[in-house]
């Protein structure tokens, strides 16, 4: 059951978590954490114009250990999917996807990382996959030419990984700068950072330079990372203050730190319900992932405290116009325990997973 004036709650897996698309085969993958399975939905007979196809039992995947998040390599169609038993599944999207089920039931090839893989990022131009090992305090640096769905001969061997702060646990990729954004809880609050990596000599063929050219501090959890790349405007969702730190891609990146903060940059208040904020043992969380639609320059966060979803203008909310960013809650509201999210700007439809009521919910793709 969902919470009342919520869009209809679908059935899904057990504990469903890390969600993406592929919009080349209308396939939208929900790792299930406790089931051990990736869900394979159709987002042309699922959305929220086609309320009543999601009601239907979806195929599933069989995948390593405890699967928490995923990402996709849209150019090779390959589903990477991150556990917590320093591995990744490696799924081919081309033969298991919405349509094309032949190797969906088989067992999927899987790659060692570094210890509990968390966060993914794929550079697809040079077909590198980026982990986030939160236990290892490393990212590795996965060559998806011979380890990827359609061939999986050079899955087998250990990857190079470099190190950055402690305890990664966010990632975001931005292609027009070649930069990756890392995201590292450390040991307490006040020293979480977001790392700035130059990928031109950190990737599956040049890996001679990986360290950080600029350390931004964020102040708490930086879970999850996200830009809107109209406005060069990056969102860091800080998991335990309902906030959303905010600063310039645009002077902050791996050829150009001259505008990375030196200190705290501004922070917005996503809280549905500010005044628990008064309260400092409240349980105050966000969701894992920071969702923008960049054609409608809409950014969507989930809360798990509210149980809401979170949507902020992008037009408004940018650098030095910090008073545009009112949050405001997606209506109908979502259900409860939202973890995770993916929009398919195609059918203007967010998909956002439940992670204890076992549900996606479906809301619209609007601010």
């Amino acid at each position: 059951m969902g919470v009342p004036g919520t869009r209809p709650l679908r059935p899904l897996g057990n504990s469903p978590s890390g969600l993406n698309i592929n919009p080349n085969t209308q396939t939208l993958y929900v790792a299930n954490q406790s089931d051990d399975t990736v869900s394979v939905i159709d987002t042309s007979a699922c959305n929220q114009h086609q309320l009543a196809g999601c009601n239907q039992t979806w195929k599933t995947v069989p995948v390593l250990e405890q699967p928490f998040r995923l990402a996709i390599n849209k150019t090779s169609d390959t589903i990477y999917v991150s556990g917590f038993n320093d591995s990744m599944s490696v799924i081919n999207g081309a033969t298991c996807n919405a349509s094309a089920n032949s190797t969906c039931n088989q067992p999927q090839p899987t790659t060692s990382t570094g210890n509990r893989p968390n966060d993914i990022a794929i550079d697809e131009a040079t077909n590198t996959i980026y982990v986030a090992n939160r236990s290892s305090n490393t990212v590795s640096i996965v060559d998806g030419t011979h380890c990827q769905g359609s061939d999986a001969s050079g899955c087998g061997q250990p990857w190079p990984a470099f190190n950055v702060a402690d305890l990664p646990q966010s990632l975001f990729f931005d292609p027009r700068t070649r930069t990756l954004y890392v995201g590292s809880d450390v040991d307490t609050m006040h020293d979480d950072v977001v790392s700035i990596i130059d990928t031109r000599h950190c990737n599956n063929s040049d890996a001679t330079d990986c360290s950080a050219k600029a350390t931004i501090p964020v102040f708490d959890s930086p879970i999850a990372i996200g830009i809107l790349f109209d406005t060069n405007t990056v969102f860091v969702l800080n998991r335990f203050t309902m906030k959303v730190t905010i600063f310039d891609s645009s002077t902050c990146n791996a050829t150009n730190v001259t505008g990375c903060p030196t200190s705290v940059p501004p922070q917005v208040s996503i809280a549905a319900f500010p005044d628990a904020l008064s309260n400092p043992f409240a349980n105050i969380t966000t969701g894992r992932s920071v969702v923008i639609d960049q054609r409608k320059h809409t950014v969507f966060i989930p809360t798990l405290t509210d149980t809401d979803l979170v949507v902020l203008n992008g037009n408004s909310c940018r650098p030095g116009h910090l008073n545009g960013c009112t949050p405001k809650i997606v209506n109908p509201r979502t259900g409860g325990t939202p973890n995770f999210a993916a929009v398919d700007p195609s059918s203007e439809t967010v998909y956002v997973a439940n992670f204890d009521e076992l549900t996606i919910s479906i809301a619209q793709d609007k601010y």
